[in-house]
C-alpha cells in the first residue's frame, strides 16, 4: 500500500490520498509534478489478468484510446510494490458518498436520469 506524500516514478508523482478500495486493487489521488495536475493512480496486478510481461504493451494501447465517455489514461509504470495506470480525475464525489450524505432516500427518477446520461 502506498503512503500519503510518497514519491513515485523518480519524483514525477506524489500520492495525496487513497480512494476507497471496495475489494479491488487500491487507487490513489496523486499530483503529477510534470504536468502540474491531479491524477488517479490505479494499481493493477496479475490476479486481475494483467500479467507483468504484457503490462507495457497493454498500457501503450490503452494510452492511445481517446473517447469523450472514457477517462483518459496518461501513463503506466512499475515500482517495486506494483504496476500502476495513471488516468485523469473527474470532478465531483462518488455516487456512494452522495447516497450516504443524502438524508432522504434518492428518488428512482434521479437514478434513471443518471443512467440515461451514462448510456448517452
Amino acid at each position: 500500500m502506498l503512503e500519503i506524500n510518497q514519491i513515485l516514478q523518480k519524483g514525477r508523482y506524489r500520492v495525496l490520498a487513497q480512494n476507497s478500495q471496495d475489494g479491488g486493487q487500491p487507487s490513489y489521488q496523486a499530483f503529477d509534478n510534470f504536468s502540474k495536475s491531479n491524477v488517479i493512480l490505479q494499481k493493477v496486478g496479475e490476479k486481475e489478468g494483467f500479467p507483468a510481461s504484457h503490462g507495457i504493451a497493454f498500457a501503450n494501447q490503452l494510452v492511445q484510446i481517446k473517447h469523450d465517455s472514457l477517462l483518459n489514461t496518461y501513463d503506466f509504470f512499475s515500482e517495486i510494490n506494483g504496476q500502476y495506470l495513471v488516468s485523469e480525475t473527474l470532478p465531483g464525489e462518488p455516487i456512494n458518498k452522495f447516497i450516504e450524505q443524502n438524508e432522504s432516500p434518492t428518488d428512482l427518477t434521479d437514478f434513471i436520469g443518471w443512467a440515461d446520461q451514462l448510456l448517452d
